[in-house]
């Protein structure tokens, strides 16, 4: 793609226009079906982050405790489900897959893409990826997982431990806090093989906004996109890397 659509398209990690705060309070009261002062001492007018589907506000429960609380957009599912139909319209009108020939299939990309995103936007499905996640990385001592408040987590508002980490794209503060960067990218190259490669269940969203860094470990902080792997795939996937290293694009094809 061209830098510019690069640029543009890097915006929709968590630079999307936010919800009015009172739409925020809305929808949380919609989902919970209460008073919020019965479940927070406070919730933070700024949010953390607001991306295409949901935007993060940080808030303290009546405990003390320190949270996110992950906000669905309201009618995100039905402005994406159209969206997706316009697309393969386009498709079809532009002639793209002539292109591309049987390399890929633009049209079966698209039904992936709507597939992942409804499954994304289901905050229930999110909050099992995480304690699995959590299982699966919990022998590896330099990544944490937020814990998750499944009490209070609908199927439109996650609720997790607020984790204060270094961004892992701000390299001048995590090197004046002494980290070794080359240290963390061989840590987070090495996890994300086990994760794929060995665990077969593996981070399927991991830019740079969804990756901390917090007491030398490494936090993944978004868990609505995660990639499944059986043993078949993960062996064509082993042998697609060794091609890639070899740099037989012939290889990659046949697998």
């Amino acid at each position: 793609l061209p830098n510019e659509y690069i640029i543009e398209l890097e915006k929709l990690r968590s630079d999307v226009s936010p919800m009015e705060y009172s739409e925020v309070l809305e929808i949380l009261g919609e989902e919970y079906n209460t008073r919020l002062f019965k479940i927070f001492l406070k919730i933070d007018k700024n949010p953390v982050g607001s991306a295409s589907i949901a935007q993060v506000h940080k808030a303290t429960l009546l405990n003390g405790d320190s949270v996110v609380v992950k906000v669905q957009r309201r009618d995100i599912k039905e402005k994406m489900i159209s969206d997706i139909k316009l697309l393969k319209k386009a498709l079809k009108i532009l002639r793209v897959q002539k292109i591309f020939k049987d390399i890929v299939s633009f049209d079966d990309v698209l039904d992936e893409l709507l597939a992942t995103s409804l499954e994304e936007m289901n905050f229930l499905t999110e909050a099992a990826h995480i304690e699995e996640f959590n299982e699966v990385n919990k022998e590896v001592k330099y990544i944490r997982v937020p814990r998750v408040y499944k009490n209070l987590t609908t199927e439109k508002v996650l609720v997790m431990e607020y984790i204060e980490g270094i961004s892992i794209k701000n390299h001048e503060v995590l090197i004046n806090e002494g980290y070794d960067l080359e240290e963390i990218g061989s840590k987070l190259a090495d996890n994300y093989i086990y994760q794929a490669i060995d665990m077969g269940f593996f981070h399927a969203d991991p830019h740079p906004d969804n990756i901390l860094i917090k007491d030398g470990k490494i936090v993944y902080v978004d868990y609505g996109m995660m990639g499944r792997l059986n043993n078949r795939n993960k062996e064509i996937l082993s042998k697609c890397i060794v091609a890639i290293f070899n740099d037989n694009i012939r290889e990659v094809e046949r697998n």
